[in-house]
């Protein structure tokens, strides 16, 4: 990278979001940014402990170029420990705002966090733990980010889909795939809850446009298209596709009190590209395996 004009220093590689951070900050596609991708389970417990929290990233510290701290480490289970999700999603990231603060430096270091567009429903987090830490992030981040030697920028996203991963078992998405796979009837709500599905690869093109342009931090940057998706409307078109429209009974649990029924997000200028969520969606199964019975 020797044409490199940024550093990216990428905590979390293994999820969802942040395996495609580091194939995107990692291609050629995107030269004038050196990536460093940090063992994020040893980073984090190390910035977790007091003594050490500074010296767990000093070696990483050292570089004549402006720096990337991208915080993609994080759980997004809701049925992880209530203390688990706040130590992971809100102490770990706001540790390293403090280390980053502490260490003097003439280049210019960002932050970067990743947070859910639902933290700023507090109805939903009320109800929810993995929200509930986001909701707590963003708090820290509305006190923090406007004061900080270090320009912390903070996205909001919404529901991510596709890349080589399966979608997590308590996902929606990994509820269908687990019904087709097995064949098993899925059971679902009215699904008149709205959602908004990006492809991750959309998404991680947009998050490296967005520190390209040097965005400004008054706001949380919402990720958003504009253009939800009812859940029963995404079940009806996926178990479709693949000629399993049978297994799929609508309305059979009930629906949360908290819920999306209406569009609250317009198009965001900082999403560069959206694709179909439908054909997205059963692209994606396909990739992992599944095919229609009437191929």
């Amino acid at each position: 990278m020797r044409f490199a004009s940024r550093q990216a220093i990428l905590i979390g590689n293994t999820g969802f979001l942040g395996k495609a951070l580091e194939l995107q900050i990692g291609s050629p596609q995107v030269p004038h940014v050196s990536l460093t991708v940090a063992d994020h389970r040893g980073l984090v417990r190390s910035i977790l402990q007091s003594p050490v929290a500074k010296t767990a990233i000093e070696s990483m510290l050292d570089s004549p170029l402006p720096q990337d701290w991208i915080f993609a480490a994080g759980l997004v289970d809701q049925n992880r420990d209530l203390a688990e999700l706040e130590r992971i999603n809100v102490e770990a990231p706001l540790r390293l705002l403090q280390c980053l603060s502490d260490s003097a430096s003439k280049t210019e270091r960002r932050l970067i966090t990743f947070g859910s567009v639902l933290e700023n429903r507090p109805d939903i987090a009320a109800v929810n733990p993995y929200l509930r830490s986001k909701a707590r992030l963003l708090e820290a981040w509305k006190l923090r980010s406007q004061h900080s030697p270090v320009k912390w920028i903070h996205i909001q996203l919404h529901t991510l889909y596709g890349g080589t991963n399966p979608p997590h078992p308590f996902m929606f998405t990994g509820q269908m795939l687990a019904a087709l796979r097995s064949k098993a009837n899925f059971r679902m709500s009215s699904g008149m809850q709205l959602r908004e599905y990006h492809h991750l690869a959309d998404i991680t093109r947009s998050i490296v446009s967005l520190l390209d342009a040097q965005r400004e931090t008054a706001i949380p940057l919402a990720l958003s298209s504009g253009d939800p998706v009812r859940l029963r409307d995404l079940a009806c078109a996926v178990f479709n596709h693949f000629d399993a429209s049978d297994l799929l009974t609508i309305g059979a649990r009930p629906v949360a009190d908290a819920e999306v029924y209406e569009s609250a997000h317009e198009r965001s200028s900082h999403l560069i590209a959206y694709r179909n969520p439908y054909a997205g969606v059963i692209d994606w199964f396909e990739s992992l395996g599944v095919w229609s019975g009437k191929r």
